[in-house]
């Protein structure tokens, strides 16, 4: 609230928090209203002793002025009420999910969009970070394509007047081409596998009836740390083409 309601962020259109994981997050979410049934108790609680001890001190004559404890917990308390209603308010809140491609991530986000829903607190978005790009297809046939060249010149090489020579120099290109393979076949692999998880992983978020529903923003695994303005103008670049 102090946020919104400070003069010198008014020149924002706007205001993005960025909370802690779903547990914490729920419990954020559900501290106004946990804050508000437990003020109430408290000021009925305060406003009975003070009573108790204002009638004591009556007998003797002694006046006192209003509770300032009793003042300020009922002014928290009409602070809560704004923040429960600042977090329902579709016209000018907004809560985006955000996570990652993976089985754990999904079913996380799905349970997180239940409660909010059940708070109704508007949702409509959900960002999936570290998407891959590369999945590898056609590798596998590059490299049998390669074996055949491969073969195809030794055959020809043996041909050759000089083929002791060149058969030399060639054995040597080829061990250099061939940790260069192992290297690629290392690295194709592991991205093979990691696009399957998290196709995986996408296919759950087709399948949950509530998470279907949202507008759905892909962001891709970059090969840097996203850290400062020009990062961040780039990622945009790239996740909002419109």
């Amino acid at each position: 609230m102090q946020f919104i309601k400070d003069e010198k962020y008014a020149k924002f259109t706007r205001i993005v928090f960025d909370t802690a994981p779903t547990g914490h997050t729920l419990r954020l979410l559900s501290l106004p209203d946990f804050l508000d049934a437990s003020i109430g108790k408290i000021v009925r609680l305060r406003q009975k002793l003070t009573g108790m001890g204002s009638a004591v001190k009556g007998l003797f004559g002694v006046q006192e002025g209003p509770d300032e404890a009793v003042e300020k917990l009922e002014k928290l308390k009409e602070q809560l009420i704004e923040v429960k209603d600042l977090f329902r308010n579709e016209k000018t809140t907004e809560f985006v999910i955000v996570t990652i491609p993976t089985v754990l991530g999904m079913s996380e986000s799905g349970r997180l969009l239940k409660e909010l829903r059940k708070e109704n607190v508007p949702v409509k978005r959900i960002v999936i970070n570290q998407m891959l790009q590369v999945t590898g297809e056609g590798f596998g046939e590059r490299v049998s394509q390669l074996s055949e060249k491969e073969q195809k010149l030794r055959a020809a090489v043996a041909l050759m007047n000089d083929a002791e020579d060149v058969t030399a120099a060639m054995e040597e290109m080829l061990a250099a081409q061939k940790k260069v393979s192992k290297d690629a076949t290392a690295a194709v692999t592991f991205c093979t596998v990691k696009a399957k998880d998290q196709r995986r992983a996408m296919q759950m978020l087709d399948e949950d009836a509530g998470l279907k529903t949202l507008q759905r923003i892909e962001a891709p695994l970059f090969d840097m740390e996203i850290r400062g303005v020009p990062a961040l103008n780039f990622m945009g670049g790239q996740v909002w083409t419109e």
